[in-house]
């Protein structure tokens, strides 16, 4: 009897089914820390819009979260989203774009952060300038 218990583990089937519930699980686990780190977010986003509200214009960049407020006759914008790896590194080489909140948001919706970076290729970047250096 035993040994028909085995022999049946070790049909194709059985295996299918429980590396999908392997799966599963994972991504459960997953999905439960990426919920953890979303919310975690969304609260610190919050207390930023609130203690933003009396200031016209801001630009507030968090690791690879960037929170721009702008004003304009017609009323107040934020916009809020998390950078790319290309977006963060031409905003580093420009820090003068955190005193031009419009020019910073127009550069991050045209693309024209990815300018300059070939990412077929791998890339070193220096932590002290920023730079990126193609390394392959």
């Amino acid at each position: 009897m035993r040994f028909r218990y085995f022999a049946k583990l070790r049909h194709p089937e059985v295996t299918r089914r429980l590396e999908k519930g392997e799966r599963a699980i994972e991504l459960k686990v997953l999905d439960a820390q990426q919920a953890d780190v979303d919310q975690k977010q969304a609260e610190a986003t919050a207390r930023l819009i609130e203690a933003l509200r009396d200031t016209p214009e801001a630009v507030i960049q968090a690791g690879s979260v960037l929170l721009v407020k702008t004003s304009t006759p017609v009323g107040q914008s934020i916009v809020c989203r998390t950078l790319t790896a290309e977006e963060m590194i031409r905003i580093k080489r420009e820090p003068g774009l955190f005193e031009k909140p419009v020019q910073l948001l127009e550069m991050i919706d045209s693309g024209e952060a990815r300018v300059g970076l070939d990412i077929d290729k791998p890339h070193e970047i220096d932590e002290g300038t920023g730079d990126s250096a193609v390394t392959g």
